[in-house]
Formats: structure tokens, C-alpha cells, sequence
């Protein structure tokens, strides 16, 4: 039978079986209900059940007034099956709603009158329910609920673009709380003919259990109001027209009847001829009297009781669709783009698109010639003019097999897909003049048709959509279009625009187009936008908002600023004169306060809705599209176009008409607001219309508006079937539904949201935000595609964490491997573009993708992570220093070692042993660790660390985890000659090329942060011992030459009376090479072979005499734990210890060289200016905490007032005294220094005092000891200089001079040894590590000293000693005595514990001598 049927029958039958299908599921939820009233009547609270069930009702009076209106329809032929299934939806639904009736009964019996706000307030349970999305459970898409405090992601609308979506305003939508199955996918629409894709349900838990809209109109009848004012002769004002026909002549002569407008498109052509400046049917521009006068006030259209629930217009026509999906339009049909099958140019009053009755429509835009409109299923379908591929259906120039001419001879094309999306779910769509911009629901922008408004590097048209990709990975939340110009707003509230910029409408600069998109300066925070035909509109966090670009009808609401001297791009202002145009975006302050929620602009005027339900308008208002009541200067106000509001007026007529969303067409306005139905439970005050004088308006004004009360809210949330324009989720929505999988063990459904998600680099760019980033975002860089210098990532670091943990927990390997081949797969699309992207918001998923744990496990994640490394290193400079920047900032200590850092540990070792190191994932992971590292210890690029000075000296911790965390264990087990081989590499490298070290060859010694201390020492040694036989085979080959001794040592015999005179006599006659021999010391007078402690006691009595205070070369610093060099040898002075000072860097040279450590007090600042490093401010405050302490309170000194918790309230100078001179004390003398000539005479103040601090700075730690430290570093460099001692840190440096000072003596009892007869089980030796773990850290010291010669432990630990307890015969009064060359105890088999402690103690704090060998 349907094949007889005509297509719009068919699209009849098919809507009634929808209808059928959501009564049922209305039927299912009012059983559900049913069955928790009976299971739970004492724990379920009525109020919340009427309210679902008054919203139940609602949509069962929907459904059968379209069965009634849908069953009636095409009496030809469909009528007997039509009217066959309309009685049977109108029998169920009259069966349901009778229970419902009894229930409600049954309710109101049992809650005894009482009012159903007193019994929500007692906090009983809300019945959770599944809700219809799309009219039936499981139809649809899967809405994304809007983030709480996030971006505004329902589009406002705009002239020529934004379609208008349904507002919130002031509305908090509940965060997602159900369960959601889904289908296995989406599948897309690839032609006109395709149907809807398969399906997915979701269930929500809102606050008062209200279902959402259905797809088959869940609304109730009269629930939205369409206002409309403004121009009506096109017919594009949504009313019904009539327009008065006028005789005109055309060109043959002949006469025919047409319609005339005015000051836009007009003349219909009559006869032969055509007229009113039309001919041959075409449109034309005429001056003929106006048909039909304008609405000056806001008027009901008779149309709104379809229900609108989506409007766009432009200044030739309007296309709405309703709340149950059909496509209606009105005004200019000359190419079809109102509807395709009319063949009349003109449509007066709103028809049904009946082309598009076999989809569900939930959004439309329009252009100058053509229309889009999105479907529920996610495809555009398109139709009207596509001269330059703004319908997007081809790969290029439009065919002559998709043009339907009609009998007018014009060019229209039928509605079809959108083709190029490759398979993306669109979101939200916008149009221009002659171009279309879709939104993916992953955060993609596309686009099509002319070129310069694609945002496409070439500027060439497009016929088909194609990826804007100078916005590739950016999240973008919506987009907004003007006649020429796009925005584009991310979900972190920046802005990127692209297209015509001659007024500035495309958010700053000079550029009359911008070609690609590039950011908006001076904008944050931004939540939506609306664009004119060349001004664009911004609402911010907090509803103020901000304007740019033409403003010669005062449409920004800012004031003229008249131009002395014209240039192109200015307008004439009403009356004489220009006014130029704001080419960067400015506060409109005469909105603030106002709250405003929503914005939409016309052809140069501007609407703005407020959340108390006002309507404000500004700008041209030639025919009163302002809505004031009357035209600016005029009854009859076409005939003078420059009629115009510079300030904001409220809209009269709108005070009760519940306003929810505006829209503006070129010179027309709309207004959405409820109806009888919908707003019964609003409440309203009827306000007095008010001018706004260019000053903020109190946010408590002293007129009440519309108060949107919670019912409200709710009836605005059931009626906003657009989705959100993006699908991001937030940490709290992806928690929900792992929980739901691990308590119904169904993991499939999370299985595809996580792929969804974390296979879309864009999509997770604007997934798990942090709420401060979403609330507090940072203004970005002056040009067009750098890096900002947010210092915040925005990422949820916590939240993410805490999924993954919730991931790793389910323990479901199916999920964990999809999830790592959801990562392969984003990184297989960044890698391409890695090089190109700068944009921050288009970096974060790189830390996401880092974070995951997963990434340790190198057999799951081998591939993965060597691609996240290449996408890291391919990375411009500035998006990597961002990147690194964030790891530092967003990063606590624990996530960033195990998250970031051990990853490349693991991997890192992983390919050393499968490997050995061959290939290039051992080089790319030491450089990502490499960069790592100078995170952690805040080392910029060029190799400098960043000072505390820099940041006006506030206290910033240096390194977020100890820099030995980043020693990998493979890299530091390599054998010494493994190491030496590798120095040598890395040496010949810098050899080559001093300035620029050849990156193609890899050497570790270029990462030495990879090494441990230890693997250092083995190194160095290894090193050290290789120059000494090196320097002993020089020897030799001399002595076979010219003759001479020859000893393979270097033989330093002194005299402990004159101790340092002999020292240096011999010292300063031996050349780097003989100072690289092995070092022998002897005493004159006294026997012993040196086997190391004879070497040991030499060092230690000779820096007890040159580190002595009353020898003047050393002072103590102010904590007096530390030596530093004393000010009074500087330069200054005349004063020449030379020889002093270059044996005390000898001494330490030579310590190194022999694995000798000193009982030296260096602070870290000394060593590291022993490496060439640099040094500042932090490095004083070590030095001298109370001086660092006073200079930072210097630097931080506010003069005016002080802050909260801070200092201030005086004058720099008054308060601090101070002039650019220093003094100390030295020997009871005070000594003074200039820091600059005449510094005596200059003031610190607030405008020099960074310049004192750092003169202060560098005076301390370099001016005052020059020629000192010179010295001393001459005598260390004699013996160390070209080894390996650059690969330390300062810190292992020190280590390795001076040892660590922590001990811990049961390391030392793990590798102790015992001969001659003792065991770790005899009765002594149990007794001796009793009383060593008594004894306090002084006797600790005394006793290493008494054994090894040194009391502190060395690299490593004392672990790393080799300890031997010998048995020195039986019981007897001797006390123990030592072999400190070679670490032996020799002990007495003691009778008790208590004698055991007496001797030992007695040994180790009176005796000095050495046991010799």
C-alpha cells in the first residue's frame, strides 16, 4: 500500500509510528514510577513523583494533539492507515493518562495537603528514572550535559549564521548521574535519503525528576511564543504578509504586476517584462514604496504554536524548525534556500520544508542564498545556491545533476549531506553570506564554500567541508559567523577568528582578512558570541560583555568615536561625518550589571537577552527592529536609513512574555518566550521600559524583571533539545560511569566512551578541566598562532588521576588494551602536525596521554610511548617550553615522578636490554628525559637556571622531586669501560664542534643526569686511574729518552712541623702531569708505608691548618656551620695569598683524584661555581638566610597602603635606609665597598632596588672574592681540568669531596666481615653492634673516623665501605685499634658487653695514631 503513497504520506505514517514509539515509552516510565511508589511509599517523596508525572502528562497531550493534526493530513490516499494508527495511539494515550489521573489521586490522598516544597525540603530521595532523550529511551545521540560554570556551548544567534539554539540562562545543569548504553555507533548520513543512525539512551537524574523533550513533540501545546519586530516586506519576520501589488513597466515595455521593497531585495517580474528594477523574474534592488509597514513592537506570530524551538535568520528570509523536528521558512525563495519544492520567489508566510519531513531537524542557519540544517542523527544537509560550494556537496564545482531549475529560470539545489566530514558528528552549525562552518561533536571545526572565509591557507572555494586546520586539536566549544567572518570559542574562553577584517570585526589588527585563524587579543573567559554583518559581540564569564568592529549605528553599544581624517573601513554617521570602527574588542559598559545571558546580532543591530528575562537593543533601528515602539526619527523609517540607538534600550512588550532566547535578522528581531503551559509556574513583574545613560546598572535594579524560578528552569532545560555543541566530559561524568561499570560489571558501554574520548586529541584537549582554569583563564600572546604564557594547563590532574586509578582498578584487560590503542591512535594523527602546534589549548592532551599509568607497562605501552616522545620532540619551541612548564606547574611531586618521570625509566631500561641501546628510542627518551629534568630544576633553554631574583624574589621551591630520581639503573650499571668509551664519544663530540655539539651522535655523557653519583665516582676513578698509568707511561718513555728516576707515585714527603711550607715547596714544582699520579705521603722522621692512611692524616691536618679562621684566608658564614672566602683578600685590598689558595684548590683536586674525602664546610654555592655554573639570588639566601630574608622584603615592599598579609605602607628609602655601599666587620675593623661609583651618595628606592639586590647579589659571591676563588679554582682545575668532573652536579660534587654527613650503621653492619675466629653469631661481635646503634651521632663520627680515617660516609652510603672485624687474640685489657688504609677493626675477645663499650669508647675519643702496614 505505502508504495502508492505520496512522499509526504509516507513522512506522515512515519511520524505517527514516532509518536507511537514514545507513548510507549511514556507507558514504560509511568509502570516504573508505579513500581517504586509501591517498593519504596515510605522512603519516595510525592512532590518529586507529581512533578514527573505533571511533566508525563505534558507529553501526552503533546502526542495526541499531533496524532489529532498528523492523521488528518494527505485525505487522499494514506488517509485509512493514518487515521487507522492515529486511533490507536489516541486509545493508549488516553489509557495511560487515566492512570496517571489515579495516581495523582492516590498521592494528593497520601500526603494529607501538605505542600510539596515542605516535604522536598525534608530531604526525602528523588526517584531515579530513565528519561526519554529524543522522544523514546534509547533514541538519539547521547547528550553530553553543559558543564557546570563552563562554556556557554548552545550557540546565540547571529545574522547570517548562528542558528538560534535554546538558552539556559542562569541554568546549572545537574551533572551527569546514569547510566548510558549505546549502540556500536553513529552511523552518518551520506546522502539526502539516509536515515537517522542507530541509537544510544542515557539516563540523568535532575533535581525535580522532569523528562526531557521528545523527539516526537514531549512538549505541551502553546509551550513556546514566537515574538517578532521589525522589517516584514520579505516576508522573513515570521508573520503572515500580505503584500500590496504594485503595476510597474520593465525594460520591453510591457507591464506586469510586482511586489516593490524598499532600501533590500525586491520587484517580482510580471509579464514579459518584469518591474521594480527585476527582470526576467529576478530580484533586484528597487526604491518602491514599502508594502507592508514595519513592526515596531514586539507581536505574537501565529506560527508560534509550532512550537519553535530552533531560529536563524538573515535579511532576506527566516528558517525555524519546531520542537518535534520539522523545518519551517518564509521570505526571499529564489534559489530554493527557503524551500526547495516552492516556485514562488517570494514566500510570505511561514511553509512546511517538506523535503525535510523524513528527518528530524534540530537546528538550522542561513546564509545570504542558502540554508543548513543539522539533523538528530549528527549529519548537515544543505540546500539553495552552491555557486561557490557553500552547500558543500561535491569535491568541486557544483554538478549539473544537483540543480533543480525551476520555471524562472533560477539555479537551486535540493537539500543533500554535506560531504568531507568523514563520518564526524556535527554538533552545531553556522552559515555566512556564502560560506558554512560545521562543529564536530570532538571540537573540530569544517568548513565550506568561498574562499577568504574558509580559514584555509590558500584561499581558494570549497565544495566540499574540510578541516580548518590551523585550529587542528584546539577545543572549540561553538562558533559564531558573520557575512564575512568567523569566531570560534574554545571551552578554556579564548577566541580565534578568521575571514573579513576591514572593520575590525574579526577581533584586531590592521589586516583587512585574515586568512588563517589566529587568536583574539585582550579576550578571556569568553562563554559565546554573536556576529553582524561586520561586528562581532562577546559575553564573558560573569555576563558582561564586550564589542568590536563597525559601530556606525551604534549596534556595539559603545560610543562614536568620529574620525578627523577617513580612510577605508570608516562609515558616515547619521548626520554628517564618520565614525571609525573598534578594531580590538571593548567593554560595553553600559550592559554591566545587567547579567546578560545571551546576545544576538542583525545587520547593525544588536539584542541582549538577561537572565532576569530582559530584552535590551541598540543600534540602527530604520525599521524599528530596536522594538522601542516607534523608529528612531520616523513613522515610515526606511526612508531614513541612518535612523539609529547608540544606547541600550529594553525591548517594550516582552516584560511577561518569559523570554528565553532573541535572535536578529537583518532588520528584524525574534524573541522566544513560554507560553500559557510552560510559564504557569513563572512568575513575572511587568517592568518599566529604561535607557541605560552609559553607566553600569546595578545588578539589584530597582525594576524587577522575569524571575526564573527552578520550574522555570526546568520547562527551559526540557525544551533545549539542541545537544550541546560539544561532547566534553568532565572528571565527575566519566567517574559516574566507571562506577556504574564495576557495580553492573557491563564495562562495553565505558569501553567506547573512553576510546571516543581519548582517541580525539581535540575532544580530550577540552575534557577533564580543572574548575579554576575554567573560571580564571589567562589572556594570550600578541601574535597570531604563539604560545601564552599561561603557566596553567587547565588539566585536571587530581581528577585524571583518579580516573585512571578507577580504569586500572576495574582489572579488565579488554578495556586497558583499548585504551592504550586509543592512544596509538590520537598520536598516530598528532605526529603529523606535532610541528605546527602552538596553541596551548591544543597541547594539553600530551600530558594527558603521559599521565596514564599504563605507560610503565613497556608491554603494553612500548609503541605508545615512543610515539608520545617523537610528537613531544617534534614540537616548536615554544609549544614544548609550555608543555614542560605545565609538568612543572600542574604536577605535585608524586605524579610527577611516577607519572611522568618513570615512565622513561622503564622504557629507557626496557630498550637497553632487548636492544642495547641501538636504534633511536634510547636517544628520544634521554632527550624528553633531558627536557624533564631542566623542569625539575628550573633551567631555561639556553642552559640557565631561572633565578629568584627574576621573580621579584619570592620564595619558589627549586626542584620538585631530588634530582638523583632521574639516575636511570640501566644506564648507571654500565661497566667502566662501557663509560669510558662513551666519555671519550662524548669528549671527540665537543672537540669537533665546541659551539654546537653534532646532535646525530648519541653519547649519555651529553644526559649526565642519567648516572648516578656512584656510576660518577666509578666513572671518575675509572678516569683517574687511567691518567695515572697514562701519566706513569709518559714517565717511563721519558726517562728512556733523557734519563732520570722514574717513580709511577707521586711522592710527597713533609715535615708535620711546617706542615704547609713543605706542602707547598713540593706542590709548586709539579706539573699537571705528575699531580694525575698516584698519590704516596710520608712524614719526615717516621716509618710506615703509605697504604692510604698515612695519605688520609696528611689531608686531614693540613685542612685544619689552611681552613683555620685566625689564618685569615676563611671566614665563617652567618649560620657558622659553613667556610667561605673571607672579603679582605679580594682585589680591593693588595692582599696576595695566591700560592694559599691554589693549594687549597690542589688539596681538593687531588682528594678527588685518590678517593680521599675532606673534612671540608664549602656551602653548595662554592661548587657550583667550581663547574662554571651560574649563581644568584637563591644561592645568597643559602649563603646568608637573614640577608636573603632582608633583601626579599626589600624587593616585595609595597609603598602605597601594603597588602593583606604582606609588608608596605612607607617609602623604599624611608624605610630601609639604605645606599648602594656595603660593609662588614673583618677583625673588629668595619670594611666598606661601593656597589656602582658614588654609590655612597645614591638612595636605594622602589625604582633601583632590583638593581641594588642584584649588584648586592653579585658582589657577595663573585666582586668580593674574585681573585680568591681564581685562585683556587687554577689549583683544582691543575688536577681535575678536562676529566669528567663537568658531568657532576654540584651537589654530587660536594658528595664526592666531602662524603654525606648521614649515616646510617646498620648499611655498614649488612657488609661488615669477620676473620680470626669471630663470626656474626659470636658473643662479641652481637655485643659491638649493640653498643654501636646506642652510641649518638658524635660517637658515631669518632668511631668511622677510628676506623676509615674519615667521618663521613661516602657516595652512596656506607654501604659502599668494606668493613673487617679481626679477633686480636683473647680477653685483655688492649683497646681496639685500626687499619684505616683498609677499613679493618682489630678487637679483643672481650668477657661482657659493658667492658666491650668502656675500651671502645676509650679508643675512639683519645687515641690519634694510625695503625701502619
Amino acid at each position: 500500500m505505502r508504495r502508492s503513497l505520496s512522499e509526504t504520506s509516507i513522512a506522515v505514517l512515519f511520524r505517527l509510528e514516532r509518536l507511537q514509539v514514545e507513548l510507549d515509552s511514556i507507558a514504560q516510565q509511568v509502570a516504573e514510577i508505579e513500581t517504586a511508589v509501591l517498593n519504596r511509599r515510605a522512603t519516595v517523596a510525592p512532590a518529586s513523583v507529581l512533578e514527573g508525572l505533571d511533566a508525563l502528562s505534558g507529553n501526552l497531550r503533546s502526542i495526541a494533539a499531533q496524532t489529532d493534526a498528523h492523521s488528518h493530513d494527505h485525505t487522499q490516499s494514506g488517509q485509512g492507515e493514518a487515521l487507522a494508527l492515529g486511533q490507536r495511539i489516541q486509545s493508549t494515550a488516553q489509557a495511560v493518562g487515566e492512570r496517571i489521573a489515579q495516581m495523582r489521586n492516590e498521592l494528593n490522598s497520601a500526603t494529607s495537603g501538605s505542600e510539596r516544597g515542605e516535604e522536598e525540603g525534608e530531604g526525602e530521595p528523588v526517584i531515579s528514572r530513565q528519561v526519554a532523550v529524543n522522544g523514546v529511551r534509547g533514541s538519539g545521540p547521547l547528550p553530553i550535559p553543559t558543564l557546570v560554570n563552563g562554556p556557554a556551548l548552545a550557540l546565540n544567534p547571529v545574522l547570517y549564521s548562528s542558528s538560534l539554539t535554546l538558552p539556559q540562562p542562569g541554568l546549572r545543569v545537574q551533572p551527569y548521574n546514569g547510566s548510558c548504553t549505546s549502540a556500536t555507533g553513529i552511523e552518518r548520513m551520506d546522502t539526502a535519503t539516509s536515515s537517522e543512525g542507530s541509537i544510544s539512551s542515557c539516563s540523568f537524574q535532575h533535581s525535580n525528576s522532569l523528562s526531557s523533550n521528545g523527539e516526537g513533540g514531549a512538549i505541551m501545546p502553546s509551550d513556546t511564543v514566537l515574538y517578532s519586530w521589525g522589517r516584514t516586506d520579505l516576508g522573513a519576520s515570521f508573520q503572515e504578509v500580505i503584500p500590496t501589488p504594485s503595476v510597474v513597466r520593465g525594460e520591453g515595455g510591457s507591464e506586469g504586476v510586482g511586489v516593490g521593497v524598499g532600501g533590500g531585495r525586491g520587484g517580482g517580474g510580471g509579464g514579459g517584462g518584469g518591474g521594480g528594477g527585476g527582470g526576467g523574474g529576478n530580484i533586484s534592488k528597487s526604491n518602491s514604496i514599502v508594502p507592508t509597514p514595519p513592526l515596531l513592537k514586539p507581536t505574537k506570530s501565529k506560527y508560534g504554536k509550532k512550537n519553535v524551538a530552533n531560529l536563524c535568520s538573515t535579511l532576506y528570509h527566516t528558517v525555524a524548525v519546531t520542537t518535534t523536528g520539522e523545518v519551517y521558512g518564509c521570505g526571499v525563495n529564489e534559489d530554493g534556500q527557503v524551500s526547495p519544492d516552492k516556485e514562488d520567489q517570494y514566500l510570505w508566510a511561514p511553509v512546511l520544508v517538506e523535503r525535510l519531513l523524513s528527518q528530524r531537524v534540530i537546528q538550522v542557519s542561513c546564509g545570504e542564498n542558502h540554508t543548513a540544517c543539522l539533523t538528530s542523527s549528527g549529519a548537515v544537509l544543505s540546500f539553495g545556491n552552491n555557486e561557490v560550494g557553500q552547500l558543500g556537496h561535491s569535491a568541486g564545482a557544483t554538478t549539473t545533476g544537483e540543480i533543480v531549475r525551476s520555471s524562472r529560470g533560477s539555479r537551486r539545489v535540493e537539500p543533500r549531506t554535506v560531504v568531507g566530514l568523514g563520518g564526524k558528528l556535527i554538533k552545531q552549525i553556522a552559515c555566512g553570506y556564502l560560506f558554512t562552518v560545521m562543529l564536530s561533536s570532538e571540537g573540530e571545526v569544517f568548513s565550506c564554500g568561498v574562499g577568504g572565509c574558509v580559514g584555509g591557507q590558500d584561499g581558494k572555494d570549497r565544495f566540499q567541508a574540510e578541516r580548518v586546520d590551523a585550529l587542528m586539536f584546539v577545543p572549540v566549544a561553538c562558533v559564531a559567523t558573520g557575512a564575512s567572518h568567523t569566531l570560534a570559542i574554545t571551552v578554556t574562553g579564548n577566541v580565534w577568528s578568521w575571514g573579513q577584517n576591514r572593520h575590525g570585526q574579526a577581533g584586531g589588527g590592521e589586516e583587512t582578512a585574515v586568512q588563517e585563524p589566529r587568536q583574539v587579543v585582550g579576550l578571556s573567559g569568553v562563554r559565546s558570541a554573536a556576529c553582524g554583518s561586520a561586528h562581532s559581540m562577546f559575553l564573558v564569564e560573569g555576563g558582561a560583555v564586550w564589542g568590536c568592529g563597525k559601530n556606525h549605528r551604534g549596534q556595539l553599544g559603545l560610543p562614536p568615536c568620529p574620525s578627523v581624517s577617513p580612510v577605508p573601513g570608516e562609515e558616515e554617521l547619521g548626520g554628517g561625518g564618520t565614525v571609525s570602527p573598534y578594531r580590538a574588542p571593548v567593554l560595553v559598559s553600559q550592559l554591566n550589571g545587567l547579567e546578560v545571558c545571551m546576545l544576538a546580532c542583525g545587520d547593525a543591530h544588536t539584542l541582549a537577552l538577561t537572565k532576569s528575562g530582559q530584552v535590551w537593543s541598540m543600534g540602527a533601528n530604520s525599521s524599528g527592529q530596536l522594538g522601542t515602539g516607534a523608529s528612531a526619527t520616523n513613522a515610515e523609517p526606511s526612508i531614513h536609513p541612518s535612523s539609529s540607538s547608540w544606547r541600550a534600550t529594553e525591548v517594550q512588550g516582552l516584560q511577561t512574555a518569559h523570554v528565553f532566547m532573541v535572535a536578529a535578522g537583518g532588520e528584524q528581531s525574534f524573541a522566544l518566550g513560554l507560553g500559557s503551559g510552560a510559564a504557569a509556574t513563572a512568575t513575572a513583574a511587568t517592568a518599566t521600559p529604561k535607557t541605560i545613560i552609559g553607566t553600569a546598572v546595578p545588578t539589584t535594579a530597582a525594576t524587577p524583571g522575569l524571575s526564573l524560578d527552578e520550574s522555570t528552569l526546568d520547562l527551559i532545560r526540557k525544551f533545549s533539545v539542541i545537544k550541546p555543541a560539544t561532547s566534553f566530559l568532565t572528571t565527575a561524568q566519566l567517574l559516574t560511569l566507571i562506577q556504574q561499570a564495576a557495580s553492573t560489571h557491563q564495562p562495553d558501554f565505558l569501553e567506547r566512551t573512553l576510546f571516543d574520548i581519548f582517541s580525539s586529541p581535540s575532544l580530550l584537549n577540552g575534557s577533564f578541566l580543572s574548575v579554576a582554569h575554567s573560571s580564571s583563564l589567562t589572556a594570550k600572546s600578541s601574535t597570531s598562532r604563539s604560545c601564552s604564557t599561561s603557566t596553567l594547563s587547565g588539566l585536571d590532574v587530581q581528577g585524571l588521576e583518579s580516573i585512571y586509578v578507577a580504569v586500572m582498578k576495574l582489572n579488565h584487560t579488554p578495556l586497558l588494551s583499548r585504551l592504550m590503542h586509543a592512544f596509538s591512535t590520537a598520536l598516530d594523527h598528532l605526529l603529523p602536525v606535532a610541528k605546527s602546534l602552538y596553541d596551548p589549548d591544543s597541547l594539553r592532551c600530551l600530558l594527558a596521554y603521559w599521565q596514564c599509568p599504563l605507560n610503565s607497562n613497556t608491554s603494553l605501552s612500548r609503541d605508545t610511548v615512543l610515539k608520545l616522545c617523537e610528537a613531544i620532540v617534534s614540537l616548536p619551541g615554544d609549544g614544548r617550553v609550555q608543555l614542560f612548564a605545565w609538568a612543572r606547574a600542574d604536577y605535585p611531586p608524586h605524579l610527577f615522578a611516577t607519572r611522568l618521570l618513570r615512565p622513561l625509566h622503564s622504557h629507557l631500561e626496557y630498550h637497553l636490554k632487548v636492544n642495547f641501546g641501538k636504534g633511536r628510542a634510547v636517544p628520544m627518551l634521554a632527550v624528553i628525559m633531558n627536557y624533564l629534568y631542566a623542569a625539575n630544576e628550573r633551567i631555561r633553554e639556553d642552559g640557565r637556571e631561572i633565578d629568584d631574583l627574576d621573580e621579584g624574589g619570592r620564595e619558589e621551591g627549586k626542584r620538585l622531586i631530588p634530582a638523583e630520581q632521574f639516575a636511570n639503573a640501566a644506564v648507571s650499571a654500565l661497566s667502566v669501560e662501557s663509560l669510558l668509551h662513551d666519555l671519550g664519544t662524548w669528549k671527540a663530540l665537543k672537540e669537533e664542534n665546541k659551539n654546537n655539539i653534532n646532535k646525530n651522535v648519541f653519547a649519555f655523557c651529553r644526559f649526565p643526569f642519567l648516572l648516578s653519583a656512584e656510576a660518577k665516582q666509578r666513572l671518575l676513578h675509572g678516569e683517574a686511574a687511567l691518567g695515572q698509568q697514562q701519566a706513569a707511561q709518559r714517565d717511563l718513555m721519558r726517562q728512556m729518552f733523557s734519563g732520570g728516576p722514574v717513580s709511577p707515585f707521586l711522592v710527597l714527603r713533609v715535615d708535620r712541623a711546617r706542615l704547609l711550607e713543605s706542602t707547598l715547596a713540593q706542590i709548586g714544582v709539579c706539573d699537571a702531569m705528575m699531580l694525575k699520579k698516584q698519590l704516596k705521603v710520608s712524614f719526615v722522621g717516621e716509618e710506615g708505608v703509605d697504604e692510604g692512611g698515612v695519605k688520609k692524616e696528611f689531608f686531614q691536618l693540613l685542612c685544619a691548618q689552611l681552613f683555620d679562621f685566625t689564618y685569615g684566608m676563611f671566614r665563617s658564614t652567618e649560620s657558622g656551620r659553613e667556610v667561605w672566602f673571607s672579603p679582605s683578600h679580594g682585589p680591593s685590598f693588595g692582599s696576595d695569598d695566591s700560592q694559599e689558595y691554589q693549594l687549597v684548590g690542589v688539596l681538593v683536586g687531588l682528594a678527588i683524584y685518590n678517593s680521599v674525602l675532606l673534612d671540608l664546610h664549602f656551602p653548595l654555592v662554592a661548587y657550583k661555581k667550581l663547574l662554571g655554573l651560574p649563581v644568584g639570588f637563591a644561592d645568597l639566601k643559602e649563603l646568608d638566610a637573614e640577608m636573603g630574608e632582608g633583601l626579599r622584603k626589600l624587593l616585595e615592599w609595597e609603598e602605597e597602603g601594603g597588602r593583606e598579609g604582606g609588608c608596605g605602607g612607607g617609602k623604599v628609602e624611608d624605610i630601609f635606609g639604605l645606599c648602594f655601599e656595603v660593609d662588614w666587620m673583618e677583625f673588629g675593623e668595619v670594611r666598606r665597598h661601593e656597589l656602582i661609583e658614588g654609590g655612597r651618595e645614591i638612595e636605594v628606592t622602589a625604582a633601583n632596588r632590583r638593581d641594588y639586590v642584584r649588584l648586592y647579589v653579585e658582589w657577595v659571591l663573585d666582586g668580593s672574592i674574585r681573585k680568591s676563588f681564581m685562585d683556587f679554582k687554577s689549583g683544582f682545575d691543575k688536577v681535575m681540568g678536562g676529566s669528567s668532573i663537568s658531568l657532576l652536579k654540584p651537589e654530587e660534587l660536594m658528595l664526592l669531596v666531602c662524603g654525606t654527613p648521614h649515616m646510617n650503621l646498620r648499611e655498614l653492619e649488612a657488609v661488615a666481615r669477620y676473620e680470626g675466629g669471630y663470626d656474626k653469631s659470636s658473643n662479641v661481635i652481637q655485643w659491638f653492634w649493640a653498643v654501636v646503634h646506642e652510641m649518638d651521632l658524635t660517637s658515631q663520627r669518632q668511631l668511622l673516623m677510628f676506623v676509615t680515617g674519615s667521618a663521613k660516609a661516602p657516595i652512596g652510603g656506607l654501604g659502599k665501605l668494606s668493613l673487617l672485624i679481626q679477633r686480636a687474640g683473647p680477653e685483655s685489657d688492649h683497646l681496639p685499634t685500626a687499619h684505616t688504609c683498609f677499613n679493618v677493626l682489630l678487637m679483643p675477645e672481650y668477657g661482657s658487653k659493658e667492658k666491650l663499650k668502656e675500651r671502645l669508647m676509650k679508643a675512639i675519643s683519645e687515641c690519634r695514631g694510625f695503625g701502619l702496614q
